[in-house]
């Protein structure tokens, strides 16, 4: 097999990562502030959502005290960044078990959505999301393998919110690329535009077309579909 081409960023002037307390943002923000280590930033700032958590933080990190779920609670977190210096935004904020259910799309969707419109606005370099399976469902049996065009499905209420966030983020990046587009007037971008709305119209589709649930059992006998079990007819 070819290998694919690994091209490596000069590292930015700060990080500002969500989610900071976390299981996966506690693990990320001690790759990112070991001194010693390859992947070492020069200037971190980290999201919590309350002042007790503060102290959990490593002591070279900046923590900032806010709440993904309004534009206002995400001011600090953006302010005071240095004209030009160049800024990489994790988003690992989100809720599994919530009080209530609302907050899975408070949190895990519309916080996606007011953490990305304030990255947008400061000009951020780059955008990461920290997203899950659970918007593709679970697998039918367990060698089965989540594939990069795998239609959404969502599992649960989190997924489904997962999934919302992904779809949103996919939206402004949409709406990105039209201005772009506007101003420029390039081709490749229309192509691209294109090519996006292509693919995400497949994989909105596709959970209908491969439900089998509506099929006859004379339809299914004559594919050789059983449902549920691991099948190229399924």
């Amino acid at each position: 097999d070819r290998a694919m081409p690994v091209t490596f960023r000069d590292f930015p002037d700060m990080t500002i990562v969500t989610g900071a307390t976390g299981w996966f943002g506690r693990a990320l923000l001690t790759v990112l502030t070991d001194s010693a280590g390859t992947h070492h930033r020069r200037s971190v700032r980290a999201l919590t959502t309350t002042s007790a958590a503060l102290g959990e933080l490593p002591a070279d990190v900046e923590a900032v005290v806010g709440d993904v779920r309004t534009s206002a609670g995400l001011t600090d977190l953006f302010a005071d960044i240095p004209s030009g210096h160049s800024i990489d935004v994790i988003h690992a904020a989100g809720v599994i078990h919530p009080a209530t259910p609302s907050d899975w799309v408070e949190v895990n969707a519309r916080g996606t959505a007011n953490v990305a419109a304030k990255a947008r606005a400061a000009g951020v370099r780059r955008f990461v999301h920290v997203s899950s399976n659970s918007p593709f469902g679970i697998n039918p049996h367990p060698t089965d393998l989540f594939r990069n065009d795998e239609p959404y499905a969502p599992y649960l209420g989190y997924g489904r919110s997962k999934m919302l966030a992904e779809l949103r983020l996919l939206d402004a990046v949409g709406k990105l690329n039209q201005r772009h587009l506007e101003s420029t007037g390039d081709p490749e971008i229309e192509t691209r535009i294109s090519q996006y709305e292509l693919a995400y119209r497949m994989q909105a589709s596709l959970p209908d077309l491969v439900d089998l649930r509506g099929e006859s059992s004379a339809t299914l006998d004559m594919y050789g579909a059983v449902p549920g079990k691991a099948s190229f007819a399924n």
